[in-house]
């Protein structure tokens, strides 16, 4: 077996893979105050199709969300609102991107701010995307992105092991 042909193989089985998701980047970015920090999220939407009037919304329903700020970037084909947290009513925050028209680009980043009081970094978030009517299409869980770093890895590893499985079959 030659590498080529198990390196097309690997391609084709991760591109069919990829499925629907919203990735996230977490970023600290300083204390505000004792126990109180100050985050940003970046979101990566992969694998939606959006028509005109569909989004996504992002839920901040843990206890230790405090304001949210931004959207600090949506692309110029998205409305972008956030909705506060409020523990009095209770009612948890949001963050809604919705599309000005069909095929809205989801290649720019969507970004907020937030506070945390949580004893441990923030992470993953559930969300739903919806259609122009607010009908739900898909709930999911945000996950996070691999960092550059863990692909190079990932990918160095991944050719290691390629190299001695085709040494086994060549002697």
């Amino acid at each position: 077996m030659n590498l080529t042909l198990i390196a097309f193989a690997l391609l084709l089985i991760s591109s069919s893979a990829t499925a629907q998701s919203i990735e996230f980047q977490a970023e600290f970015l300083g204390d505000i105050s004792p126990g109180v920090q100050q985050w940003q999220y970046t979101y990566f939407v992969n694998g939606y199709s959006f028509g005109s009037g569909d989004g996504f919304s992002v839920q901040f329903d843990a206890p230790e969300f405090g304001p949210i700020s931004g959207p600090l970037s949506a692309g110029s084909a998205w409305d972008s609102l956030v909705f506060q947290t409020d523990p009095l009513i209770p009612a948890e925050g949001l963050y809604d991107a919705v599309a000005n028209s069909d095929g809205a680009a989801t290649d720019t980043p969507f970004s907020v701010t937030f506070e945390w009081t949580g004893a441990a970094p923030p992470g993953a978030q559930s969300y739903q995307v919806f259609d122009e009517n607010f009908a739900t299409l898909s709930t999911g869980t945000t996950v996070p992105e691999p960092s550059l770093s863990l692909l190079v890895a990932a990918g160095c590893v991944g050719l290691g092991y390629l190299r001695t499985f085709e040494r086994r079959f060549r002697a």
